[in-house]
């Protein structure tokens, strides 16, 4: 999360949590370089026993990150994950542990309140580049709140977002390969896991099925109520397959 600090400075800050629910040692402040930021994201390396944060740069020119070993200590300072051309809003992180590598992904655009495209980057355990970034949101959809997960049975992880084409917002998936490329046997688009006659979902959030391999996916529908014009929000869900298409 991020939080001033005694000096006036924003940053981020972490904090290790015991299996019972207690603090385990003190605030880790990861960054002091004025982020206000309302998203981070983290994934825990099961082999290498250490954490990757990330967040997005108080400018929102780049996504950062930092490795917490699990004791507590850093491993080495923050780094700049990517830092393209363009603003970067909302990472997610999913760790894969067949292969000890992280998938990174981002909302990039051009400029404030301008389309934005669902971008992704593999990398090794240590934070390094193993494969440079790359576009997993179809062309012309206006991305928001991307969440993502690997899926140890098929060796794959999913991402699911909210899309807008034009006016109506949608819930699309997409199934990503271990090397970074997209997953396209179903479909060579986003598959949309929403439900076609409900316009208006968004703010995703999924969970893996261990024992089904399936995902289960769960968004906010947003409507007008029918004692009013007051906007009301219902959750819809829907079980995802493994390759991405949409169950029942």
């Amino acid at each position: 999360w991020s939080e001033e600090n005694i000096l006036g400075l924003d940053g981020v800050n972490a904090q290790r949590v015991t299996e019972s629910g207690s603090l385990a040692g003190p605030k880790m402040p990861l960054s002091m370089d004025g982020a206000k930021v309302a998203f981070t994201a983290s994934a825990y390396d099961s082999l290498n026993q250490r954490f990757l944060v990330l967040w997005e740069s108080s400018d929102q020119q780049a996504v950062m990150g930092r490795m917490i070993n699990g004791d507590g200590t850093f491993t080495a300072s923050a780094f700049t994950v990517n830092a393209d051309s363009g603003l970067h809003d909302m990472p997610t992180v999913a760790y894969d542990s067949d292969t000890s590598r992280y998938l990174v992904a981002w909302e990039q655009s051009a400029a404030e309140n301008s389309s934005r495209s669902l971008m992704g980057q593999v990398l090794n355990d240590d934070g390094t580049i193993n494969q440079p970034a790359f576009t997993i949101s179809s062309p012309g959809l206006d991305v928001t709140s991307p969440v993502s997960l690997y899926d140890s049975i098929h060796k794959s992880y999913f991402l699911a977002f909210g899309g807008a084409d034009g006016a109506e917002k949608r819930i699309y998936g997409q199934v990503v390969m271990p090397d970074g490329s997209l997953d396209t046997s179903v479909s060579s688009a986003n598959v949309m896991l929403s439900y076609a006659d409900y316009p208006g979902e968004e703010a995703p959030s999924a969970a893996f099925d261990g024992n089904t391999g399936r995902y289960y996916v769960v968004w906010a529908y947003g409507h007008i109520g029918d004692d009013g014009p007051q906007q009301i929000s219902d959750i819809h869900g829907r079980l995802v397959n493994p390759d991405g298409t949409a169950g029942s």
